[in-house]
C-alpha cells in the first residue's frame, strides 16, 4: 500500500541573471531584454513546483559582493544562475569560494539560430548565454571549489534543457528534506532489553549527512 504524502515536495531555490555592466549604456534596452527572458526563466522553475528566491542581475564584482549576504540568508537548497549574456569570472568567483550549495549555470539561448544575413552585436549580446561558461567554471576550479554543474540548450521548446531543469529541482526537493527532517533522540533501552549481537547497547547509531557539494 502506497501512503500519500501530507505535504507536497517542494524547494527553494535561488536564481540571478549575469551580465556584464558596461553594455547597458552601449546598447539601449539589452538590459530589459534580458532581464525579460531572466523573468521567463524564473516562471519556468516555479512550474516545477519549486519557491523561487530571485536577487536580480549581477553585473560586476561589487554587485556580486552585496548580493552574497542575502543569498546566504535566504536558506537556498540550492542556486540557478541564469548565464544571460557575457558576464566576467569576477561576477562569480566570490559566490563559488563562499557558498556551500549546489550551484547550476544555465545558459538558455533565446534564439534557436540566429539570422547571420541580418544580425547585429546586440542580438548577438541576447545570444551569448554559453560564452561565459568556461570562465565561470575555471574559476571555481583555481578555487579548489567543484566545477558548477550546466544546463545548455535553448529557451523555448527545447525538451532535452527542460528536462535537465527538471532532475534539478527534484534533486532540490530531496536536499530540502534531508535539510529539514528532523533529528530523533536515541531510543532509551529498557530493563528487559536485550542489545542486537555486535553492538555494546541498544541505542541507535547516529546518521551521518554528507553534503552533496
Amino acid at each position: 500500500m502506497q501512503v500519500e504524502r501530507r505535504k507536497p515536495r517542494t524547494a527553494r531555490v535561488g536564481v540571478f541573471g549575469v551580465g556584464l555592466d558596461v553594455y547597458w549604456g552601449q546598447f539601449p534596452g539589452l538590459l530589459d531584454e534580458l532581464t525579460g527572458y531572466q523573468t521567463e526563466f524564473e516562471g519556468m522553475l516555479r512550474q516545477r513546483e519549486v519557491e523561487v528566491v530571485g536577487f536580480g542581475m549581477v553585473d560586476n564584482a561589487q554587485r556580486a559582493y552585496e548580493v552574497l549576504p542575502r543569498i546566504k540568508a535566504a536558506d537556498l537548497d540550492l542556486l540557478f544562475i541564469d548565464m544571460l549574456t557575457y558576464a566576467t569570472s569576477s561576477t562569480f568567483g566570490i559566490i563559488a569560494r563562499e557558498l556551500d550549495i549546489p550551484i547550476v549555470l544555465v545558459a538558455l539561448q533565446p534564439k534557436s539560430r540566429l539570422d547571420y544575413d541580418n544580425a547585429t552585436i546586440y542580438m548577438q549580446l541576447c545570444n551569448d548565454n554559453i560564452c561565459s561558461l568556461p570562465e565561470f567554471t575555471g574559476v571555481a576550479v583555481r578555487m579548489g571549489r567543484k566545477a558548477p554543474q550546466t544546463i545548455i540548450g535553448t529557451l523555448h521548446n527545447d525538451p532535452v534543457a527542460e528536462a535537465e531543469l527538471s532532475r534539478w529541482c527534484n534533486i532540490a526537493k530531496v536536499l530540502h528534506d534531508l535539510k529539514r527532517a528532523r533529528n530523533r533522540a536515541p531510543r532509551q533501552d529498557h530493563p528487559g532489553h536485550r542489545p542486537l549481537p555486535g553492538h555494546r547497547s541498544g541505542r541507535h547509531r547516529p546518521v551521518e549527512l554528507v553534503s552533496c557539494h
